[in-house]
């Protein structure tokens, strides 16, 4: 699926102004039509169907052909325990003098948003350097909604017993993990990128690099922290399931106890032979009182040994 978006203004416009040609959910055949269609380099285009491949940057030692900065785009999933979790695919920003293009194999999450900064400006370079921003700001936002996940799996850490909250700590794990191994590999661009044509002339290039930069920067530092602390609390977390599961099998051992004095008095009073009170008509009750005296008794004893 794929949409050509003039650059710099809202509506139609002369087919000789830049372009934005946005491919999302792309397929091999469709990149090769495009890239014919184009003339973009079919060899930055397929990268994105590597789910493995790395950030990094290709042909931006000069102008004279188009260029490549390959990064990772986070993406929300549900995993097999049926939690939210997140993952990174590639995405593919390709520059020419007059077209930029975007290629990912997902539907992408900032879509809408690259649609409105497309409005903004003509120059291709600036507007790929808002897309790289985008990407990173949307790890920014999602490294967000984790760390509010975390903090209302704290409130309930209290009276958790089952591993429904290990599931959520899990998938909260599995994503940061996605995101701090993406943006670390991510660091490697910048200085190519602040060594490359495209961007070491103009100011307002340098402009947009720095931001996109600092975003990526801010983007890094938020999953590093948030994965460190979630090692901490997981760790809690398992403290605190155990805990409460040992005070689960204290209340139910005194509960056990405690019913089994009925059934002590009771054995003892249905043996065939002689018992005291076998012919008392109070017999029966005075056996009920006692009982209840000594249950009582016992829950008062446990109860002040702090077994429940």
């Amino acid at each position: 699926m794929h949409l050509l978006t003039t650059l710099g203004v809202k509506g139609n416009s002369p087919a000789a102004a830049p372009q934005w040609l946005s491919v999302q959910e792309a397929t091999q055949e469709e990149c090769h039509d495009l890239a014919a269609q184009y003339h973009i380099p079919i060899d930055y285009m397929t990268p994105v169907f590597n789910a493995h491949e790395n950030p990094r940057v290709e042909g931006m030692d000069d102008k004279s052909g188009a260029g490549l900065i390959l990064v990772r785009c986070p993406y929300q999933t549900i995993s097999k325990n049926g939690e939210r979790t997140y993952a990174t695919s590639p995405l593919a920003i390709i520059i020419q003098a007059d077209l930029v293009t975007t290629v990912s194999p997902r539907k992408l999450t900032i879509h809408n948003r690259c649609l409105q900064a497309s409005a903004t400006t003509a120059d291709p370079i600036v507007y790929s350097l808002s897309v790289l921003n985008l990407v990173f700001a949307q790890f920014l936002n999602d490294t967000d909604q984790l760390a509010s996940q975390t903090q209302s799996m704290e409130i309930r850490v209290g009276n958790a017993s089952h591993n429904t909250l290990l599931y959520e700590i899990m998938a909260v794990e599995k994503s940061l993990v996605f995101f701090t191994s993406a943006l670390t590999d991510s660091q490697n661009i910048w200085p190519q990128l602040q060594a490359s044509a495209y961007f070491a002339t103009d100011p307002a290039h340098r402009r947009k690099l720095v931001i996109a930069e600092r975003t990526a920067h801010q983007a890094y530092t938020l999953a590093q922290s948030n994965s460190a602390i979630l090692d901490q609390y997981n760790a809690t977390v398992s403290s605190v399931v155990s805990n409460n599961l040992n005070l689960i099998m204290k209340v139910l051992t005194s509960v056990s106890i405690i019913m089994t004095i009925p059934s002590i008095v009771g054995s003892l009073w249905g043996m065939n032979t002689r018992v005291p009170w076998q012919q008392s008509i109070w017999g029966f009750w005075t056996l009920i009182f006692a009982t209840v005296v000594l249950c009582v008794a016992t829950a008062y004893w446990l109860h002040k040994k702090d077994y429940f």
